[in-house]
């Protein structure tokens, strides 16, 4: 790491609070790298000139293995729990065949068995997503061809049909834009912000899904999100995108674990792109997802 990036550094010459940032340093005995923890303040006279800095080191080695454990055992536990699932889905085809052969009218049945074995699968690896992403490590991503109005439409359909209390439109003015994109985890995080639009926004509102190309840049697909909602304090809005960081006027109000706009966040970074948020207290929300159309080489 640069001299001028050291967290020290940063807050002596420039005045920077660094907050929970890690960085390894090399034990001159052994040559084992050893993470850290690193806060770091500037220290003020009484002028308001900075006279120092005070940096705190954690060693995170451990937590650093149990993370490593954690991942190792849901892999496992991940492997284990599809392992029966495809002998159902299996099983399921060869009934299929069968039924097929004798005019047995269970189609309907084995398709149902199907479609929850399927959905049984998404749902493990939904979860190995979300323990990976509030380890702040990035997730393998599966492009494919996508129509993202078809996407966004579908997704708008299905809230629509299960929250009757919100209008939820989608407004475009393209038939079609078409994106090579992990559509699963893309799909994931239209979803989070859609639910809480909804969770935030008061009964009879609505909701409104925007999806645009850029016109001096239609490399790019832009996707906003738009509530009428309670909105977001101002003082808040710089950090919202951290784990575990939730607007101040729902605090203990309205139930949430402060991880699915970081989670959001990561897979659109890991997309080459990049979500914002305007917000207005007592007025509503805009989340803006912008996506490259094409991919993008993102350096780890």
């Amino acid at each position: 790491m640069d001299i001028d990036e050291l967290p020290t550094h940063r807050s002596t010459m420039r005045g920077e609070r660094v907050v929970g940032e890690q960085l390894s340093i090399r034990n001159g005995t052994t040559g084992e790298l050893i993470p850290l923890l690193v806060n770091s303040a500037p220290v003020r006279n009484d002028e308001g000139e900075i006279t120092g800095a005070v940096t705190t080191f954690q060693d995170i080695t451990t937590f650093k293995e149990f993370e490593r454990q954690k991942d190792e055992f849901l892999q496992t536990l991940s492997h284990d729990l599809k392992n029966p699932l495809t002998s159902v889905k299996g099983n399921a085809q060869f009934l299929r065949r069968r039924a097929l052969r004798q005019g047995l009218d269970l189609l309907p049945v084995i398709d149902r068995i199907e479609s929850s074995a399927v959905q049984a699968v998404v749902l493990i690896d939904e979860l190995l997503d979300l323990t990976r992403l509030q380890m702040g490590r990035p997730v393998e991503l599966v492009r494919s061809r996508t129509n993202l109005i078809q996407l966004v439409t579908e997704l708008a359909e299905q809230q629509a049909a299960t929250s009757r209390f919100h209008l939820i439109r989608v407004q475009s003015r393209h038939m079609e834009l078409i994106g090579h994109v992990d559509e699963i985890r893309v799909a994931r995080v239209l979803s989070n912000l859609l639910n809480n639009a909804i969770k935030y926004s008061p009964d009879n509102s609505e909701i409104v899904i925007e999806v645009d190309a850029p016109i001096d840049d239609p490399g790019w697909v832009e996707i906003r999100v738009i509530d009428q909602g309670i909105g977001i304090p101002e003082e808040d809005l710089p950090r919202l995108f951290e784990r575990f960081r939730r607007g101040s006027n729902v605090e203990g109000q309205i139930r949430g674990s402060g991880l699915g706009l970081a989670s959001s966040k990561q897979i659109v970074e890991q997309h080459g792109g990049r979500i914002i948020v305007r917000s207005v207290e007592g007025e509503g929300s805009t989340f803006t997802v912008l996506l490259p159309l094409q991919p993008h080489y993102v350096p780890r």
